[in-house]
């Protein structure tokens, strides 16, 4: 095991309240606005402290999110074993309106993520895909052993696939300029929907039978 991020050895309380300041603070101003010096101010850090938990605001605003989407697809892992998954659920959000599993605060926080630059929320969606893979992955495995995939899908490859669809969306939409958020939104889940029905077997399983895998063998 790696050892432990400076912050990391903190007391547990001293970390929680760290971040809920930080939360506090990007929840309740524009994202244009906050820098580290006002960030330390509020978390009551000298700058070198600072710079030895993290990297830039960049970093701390990373570390919040991939907290609260491994919290997400640890839920959503559970919640697995309860109900059906179908195209429309199969996609987790990283959104504002789970109270199962998130706070007042930490709603707030989500909501001004939401309202972040683009291209904010474009790395973000990067760096958070290795979260949404476990989530992806355990679901292709399910249905595979259901026998509800097609020949030769490769859950490897379309986990990942899957979790960085909305990074190359996001990319296509920002260099053609359509930096419209709803848009975007409704393109990415229009092609997680597409995606998704296309590595499921059809209704006839014999149809697809005889396909050859893109391997060249079935796995």
């Amino acid at each position: 095991m790696s050892p432990k991020s400076p912050f990391q050895r903190l007391p547990l309380k001293k970390q929680q309240e760290l971040l809920n300041t930080a939360m506090k603070l990007y929840a309740e101003r524009p994202y244009e606005k906050i820098t580290v010096r006002l960030l330390c101010r509020e978390m009551g850090l000298n700058s070198a402290t600072f710079y030895r938990y993290f990297n830039s605001k960049d970093d701390l605003l990373l570390y919040l999110s991939q907290i609260l989407i491994n919290r997400e697809v640890d839920y959503l892992l559970v919640e697995l074993d309860c109900k059906s998954v179908d195209a429309d659920s199969f996609f987790p959000e990283f959104s504002s309106d789970k109270p199962d599993y998130y706070s007042q605060l930490e709603h707030q926080f989500l909501l001004a993520v939401n309202r972040m630059p683009l291209a904010v929320i474009h790395n973000l969606i990067f760096h958070l895909s290795e979260a949404n893979q476990r989530y992806y992955r355990a679901i292709l495995e399910r249905e595979q052993a259901a026998g509800k995939l097609r020949p030769g899908v490769d859950i490897d490859l379309i986990a990942y696939m899957y979790a960085t669809t909305g990074y190359n969306l996001l990319t296509y939409c920002t260099d053609r300029g359509l930096d419209h958020q709803e848009y975007v939104r409704r393109k990415i889940y229009f092609y997680y929907d597409f995606f998704y029905r296309g590595i499921l077997l059809p209704d006839d399983p014999e149809a697809c039978a005889d396909r050859p895998s893109p391997d060249g063998a079935d796995q």
